[in-house]
Parts: structure tokens; sequence; C-alpha cells
């Protein structure tokens, strides 16, 4: 499910619903309690040519306004249209239900800019299952049919994204959102022949995808709005404190197993001028795992750096980031040797871009709370392993992966 171009796309969302909030505005005086609304959307999928298609769909959604920039966001969408099946990740009709936070950048009396996470369910009606195969009766060498086994399937999904909202009277909302669902696509092992259980197995890998979603819809305001209390905004340009992470990912080598890792390290943030934050975090993720490839195995050790943009106001922050910096495996494959039976492990880097959103929650004057999602990307390179004495090139078969990485840490501001 991983093609080059999403990595512009994610790009582009970053900078199309980020940048504005560089953008001086004074906050909305006035807030609403509860928003209904409808959509239509389109959800990118494969169709039977392998190429992205978009499936048209429709849904609504409900809004919890905690106050004037933060709600809690309930949606459900269907898209009726029958996409091809895929090896679990996609196939019939696609039902999607996702539940979190929505937090506005920026807000004027007509218009915001907001960002979305936005944890959920992804359900597809008829995708493929699993294999099975069998032996054709009297045949030598035997001839092995595979058949596809076909059911409905559902993953859990994370959308990060954003939109831009416009409000033409008091009570009426017209939104134009864009984002993304990363959810997980459990891998497995089919046996080829099963009369010979040490025969050759065929490895349906475990994946983290994607699907991009485009959306345009109406709200309306349910409740009469109340005023509030102006923000303010808040004290401090710099920020720093430990976090405790998780990720899901990848091997860039097939396999049928994903990686679920837990971590710890820190963050550190500077404000450059208003709404622009230069922004970094180095994660340490201790546990070496089972196996290891030429491209990636044993511990992580990531560092990253870049901004964030976003507003500080009252006790909330809001900010879209971009960083850039390198996932550093302690231990990949360097040779590999048949007989006699040997392999040498080496450490080597890959290239990160975590493209996400962080919320802050500012508990006391100097003190704070970060929450970050985010959508890891690793960029894989062709290393050079010694096989049975001979230097081998090998390219990674898959050149890019997705990681889903949750973080939440504790800091001080000053």
């Amino acid at each position: 499910m991983s093609c080059v171009p999403q990595v512009y796309r994610s790009i582009a969302l970053f900078f199309l619903f980020t940048v504005a909030a560089s953008l001086e505005a004074e906050a909305q005086e006035v807030s609403s309690r509860f928003e209904v609304g409808g959509e239509f959307s389109g959800i990118s999928l494969l169709n039977s040519n392998n190429y992205w298609a978009v499936s048209p769909g429709f849904g609504g959604r409900f809004d919890f306004n905690l106050n004037r920039r933060m709600a809690l966001d309930v949606r459900l969408d269907f898209f009726p249209q029958g996409a091809p099946s895929r090896y679990q990740s996609q196939g019939g009709k696609t039902l999607q239900f996702s539940g979190g936070l929505r937090g506005k950048f920026i807000q004027t009396n007509r218009f915001a800019v907001y960002g979305v996470v936005l944890p959920g369910l992804l359900h597809f009606s008829n995708t493929v299952t699993s294999l099975t195969t069998t032996v054709v009766p009297g045949t030598s060498p035997p001839v092995i049919i595979i058949n596809a086994v076909h059911g409905s399937a559902t993953h859990f999904a994370v959308d990060l994204g954003g939109g831009v909202e416009w409000y033409p009277t008091r009570r009426s909302i017209v939104r134009v959102e864009f984002g993304g669902e990363l959810y997980t696509i459990p891998g497995r092992s089919v046996l080829v022949n099963p009369s010979n259980p040490l025969g050759l197995s065929l490895i349906l890998p475990a994946d983290i995808a994607r699907t991009w979603q485009f959306s345009v819809g109406v709200g309306y305001r349910a409740s009469e709005r109340q005023d509030e209390i102006p923000e303010r905004q808040v004290s401090g340009r710099w920020e720093f404190g430990p976090q405790f992470a998780s990720m899901l990912f990848v091997s860039a080598l097939p396999t049928e197993n994903s990686r679920r890792e837990p971590g710890f390290g820190g963050f550190l943030s500077y404000e450059l001028f208003r709404y622009v934050y230069a922004d970094a975090a180095l994660n340490f993720y201790p546990r070496e795992g089972h196996s290891f490839t030429p491209f990636d195995g044993g511990r992580v050790l990531q560092s990253l750096g870049g901004f964030k943009i976003g507003s500080r106001k009252g006790r909330y922050g809001f900010f879209g980031k971009a960083r850039a910096g390198l996932d550093s495996f302690s231990k990949t494959v360097a040779s590999f040797s048949v007989s006699p039976p040997s392999v040498t492990d080496t450490r080597s880097h890959t290239v990160a871009l975590d493209l996400g959103g962080a919320f802050e929650l500012y508990v006391k004057r100097r003190m704070m709370l970060r929450f970050d999602a985010s959508d890891i990307l690793n960029f894989y390179h062709d290393v050079e392993v010694l096989f049975n004495g001979q230097l081998v090139r090998e390219r990674a078969p898959m050149a890019r992966t997705d990681a889903i990485q949750m973080s939440v840490g504790f800091g001080w501001r000053f």
C-alpha cells in the first residue's frame, strides 16, 4: 500500500493546514457546545488495474466542544462502491468509524484552521483474509493450486489530518478536510504444499497501510453560542522534558510479523517567532526483537528535528509538525554464510520523516503535558552484505514503510 507520491501528499498536508497558523488572528470570543453535520468524502483505494482511484462516500459527524478551540469529534462514513479485494487492506464496501480530538490552530469570527487525531476502526466487507493450497492428485512434480479465501476485515486505524472551517452565518459551518487513515495489516504464513511440512511457505506480509481521504461538508451549531473569557498568550520560549513512546512498525523485508515497541526519551522545543517553533526529540526503544534483516533489527535509537507550527493560548496548545532525522538499528545482517552456518551483525541507519500533530496541556505556570501522534516514514537504502564470502548488494523490497508512533511527555516551560 505504500508508494512515493504519498510522501509528497503528506508534506502537502502538513504545509496546507499548519502554515496558516503563522498568520496573526485574534481568537473568536464566542463558541457553541454541540455541532452536527454531514459530509461527502472520497477515499483512495486500488482499482482493478492496481492504480490508486477515489471511491466516493458520505457520512455524518458530531462534535462536543470542550472550549472554543478543542472538541471531541465523532464521525461515521460509508463508501458503498465495491473495491477490488486485496489481502486484508481493502475489498468490497468500506465503513469508517473514528472519534478523537479536533484542535484549532487559528480561529477568527469567519474561519478556522484545525487538525485532527482520530483513532477508530476501518471495516472492509470483502477482503482476501487468507490463502489455501491444494495439490492436484497424480501430478509429479506436484501441481499446486492456490485459492483466495474471502471475508470481512476490521482494523484499528488512526486518522491524522486537518481542514478549514468557514462560518457563513452564526449557526452554519462549511468544512473542507484532507487526511489519511493509518491501519495495520496482520501477516501470516501459508504452507505451499500441505502434504510436505518441510516445504516452502508463502508469506503474506504484515504491513501498515494508508488511505487518503478528502471530504467536504456542512455543519450546524445545535446550541446557542456562549461568551467565554478571552484566552491569553502562553509565556515562555523553551519547552523540554522526558517522554514515553510507543511505535508500531514493520520490516523493510516482508515478514508475517509487525513490531510494537515501548520506549522512552525526551523532547525540546524553542519558539523562533510567533506560531513557529524549532522542535526535536530523542527516543530509545530498548527491546532487541526476535529477528533481524540486512535493513533493520535490534534496538532502535531515533533522533528527530524540525518544526512545529501552531498556537499556544490559555491552557492549550495545538500544533502540526514536520521533523526529519534517523532511525538507528543496533543489529542488522552484515554477513551470512551457509557452510559453515554463520551470521554477523552491524549497526545501520535509515532516514526517518515524522509527520503528525502535538497537543499540549499547561497544568501549571511552568509545567505542561505533551501528547504526540505521528506517521514515521522510514526510507531504506541499498546495503552490501557478505554472502558466502561474496559481496552482494541488496535492495530493500519495501523502500519506504510507515510506522504509527504515539508519545506522552511531562515538561517545563521557561
